[in-house]
Parts: C-alpha cells; structure tokens; sequence
C-alpha cells in the first residue's frame, strides 16, 4: 500500500485551478505578498480504508479561502464554487496509482479574522473540509 497524500493534493490542486482560473490564486504554501482573494490547501488526514479486494485510504484536506475587505458574500461565492469544483465530482479527480470513488464536502464556516493593530482593512476567512474514498486499483 502506498499512501496518497501527495497524489490527492496534486488532484485537488489540479482540479481547483481550472475551475477557479485565474482569482483567486490557490496555494499550498502563500507567499508573503499574496494579493486577495486566495484559497489555500491545508492540513490533510490519511487513515487506512481497506477491504478484502483493495487497500485504501479515507482522506480528508481542509481548504481555506481568504477575502479583504469585501464582507461575506464573495467569500461564499468563492466556496460555493470550490465546493461545485470537488463536492462528489470522482471522475475529475485524477490520480497516478489511486481511484478516488468517494469525494463530499463535510462542512463549511466563514468567520471575519482579527484584524492586525493598525491595519484598517477586514479580512474574512472560509474553512471547508473535504473527505474523500480513495483505492489503489
């Protein structure tokens, strides 16, 4: 069994750049002078999923979205459509060496962040956890 944290990121990133295009920009790791909007693929957890004809794995990635100073609304447009880009979409999910069979949006939660001292602008945050099957065929 191999694990598939890498592939499915890959996946995950593949398929949220082509349907985000170009804004916002997705990133595993933001650089310092990112510009907003952004979305950002977090933490992930990998547990054994095996039955008696294949190994596999349950994944879950957590997926951040971030907006300045535009208040909620285009945040939830940004995870709605993160949300029609993986939320039981499989098939667009390709993998080297895995299947994904399963892929659902477990929640989501939008929260303005704390502002830093002496900043005047607001920034809103979107979390989304994702849970997805995977096999290795």
């Amino acid at each position: 069994m191999s694990l598939a944290a890498n592939e499915m990121q890959r996946a995950i990133y593949t398929r949220l750049t082509a349907a985000l295009g170009a804004s916002p920009v997705v990133y595993d790791y933001v650089p310092q002078d990112a510009a907003y909007p952004y979305v950002v693929i977090g933490a992930d957890t990998s547990i054994p999923w095996d039955t008696k004809t294949n190994d596999g794995q349950e994944f879950t990635c957590t997926i951040h979205a971030w907006t300045k100073n535009s208040g909620r609304r285009p945040l939830k447009t940004i995870m709605q459509n993160i949300y029609a880009a993986l939320h039981h979409q499989e098939p667009l999910l390709t993998m080297t060496g895995f299947t994904c069979v399963q892929m659902r949006c477990e929640y989501s939660e939008t929260m303005q962040d704390p502002t830093p001292e002496g900043d005047t602008d607001r920034y809103y945050h979107g979390i989304m956890r994702f849970r997805a099957l995977i096999i290795e065929p």
